[in-house]
């Protein structure tokens, strides 16, 4: 027993080991996943000292980014949820809209100033998070983003931040509690704090897993050693008990002999005497 539970003790430090250089090495990589970004207010005060051109956003904005990898590189599409219509009523309470970030549709504004002011937004992302997804993930989140293109636009309650806290919800991962006043970079800033510690769970709870199932394999090969080994001990007994029986045996026919110092090259002894061919003759 003791034996055992050294090699037990054994297999759970190895399982360890592989388990923490597998789940970092062997890890599937659908190629896909999703990034949590968010950017500050616009204009700052550096942008109107510089004259710099920019979309006016009093609060900043939370979005996403989904990324697939291809052979020809990363493509991505980057959603956000905004108020249909651009004016203060809209932003308060009104029609909300999912729509990309960048993008080039006949419903888009594809001009080159449009284009170099939605491509300047998008370098101002002061904080973000990505998380790797599945193929099924993946489809649960375009499934979110058809529910949200229904959705009303709120500001209190029902924004960009709860966008994007919808869809890491339906990764399974947990999310900030909301507040009016939380601007989009310090909720996203939160969540990653949240996501961190959440892949840290995950990973933790896949290595004890791991190492459950090796050890119980372990245990399992233990079992089937011991199993192996009685049957061994058996098989072993029994050619010994059979050796025995053979060599106690005394064929039919065969006498005890008279003069075993004479006959002693024939026969076997049984019990001290020496039993042989009836046809070998004592003087």
């Amino acid at each position: 027993m003791r034996r055992h539970n050294q090699v037990l003790r054994s297999l759970a430090i190895t399982a360890i080991i592989l388990s923490s250089i597998l789940l970092a090495a062997a890890a599937p990589d659908s190629g896909l996943s999703v990034q949590f970004v968010a950017r500050g207010s616009r204009p700052t005060a550096t942008d109107i000292a510089t004259g710099d051109r920019h979309g006016i956003s009093f609060f900043g904005h939370a979005y996403m980014i989904i990324g697939v990898r291809t052979r020809t590189g990363i493509k991505e599409e980057i959603y956000g949820f905004y108020p249909s219509d651009d004016n203060l009523r809209a932003l308060i309470k009104g029609p909300g809209m999912l729509k990309a970030e960048y993008r080039c549709t006949p419903a888009d504004d594809c001009s080159p100033e449009k284009t170099a002011e939605t491509l300047k937004r998008l370098s101002e992302a002061e904080i973000s998070v990505k998380i790797p997804v599945t193929p099924d993930q993946l489809t649960a989140i375009f499934h979110q983003v058809s529910s949200w293109n229904q959705k009303q636009y709120r500001l209190a309650d029902q924004n960009c931040k709860d966008f994007v806290a919808a869809v890491a919800e339906t990764l399974g991962y947990p999310v900030p509690a909301r507040s009016v006043l939380q601007t989009p970079v310090e909720y996203i800033s939160s969540l990653k704090a949240l996501v961190e510690q959440e892949n840290q769970r995950r990973n933790l709870e896949a290595q004890r897993q791991s190492v459950e199932r090796q050890v119980e394999e372990g245990r399992e090969r233990l079992r089937e050693i011991e199993i192996q080994t009685r049957a061994a001990e058996e098989r072993q007994r029994q050619a010994a008990a059979a050796a025995e029986a053979e060599a106690r045996r005394i064929p039919i026919g065969w006498t005890r002999c008279t003069c075993p110092g004479q006959h002693f090259a024939y026969g076997k002894v049984v019990d001290g005497s020496r039993y042989h061919e009836p046809t070998i003759k004592c003087p």
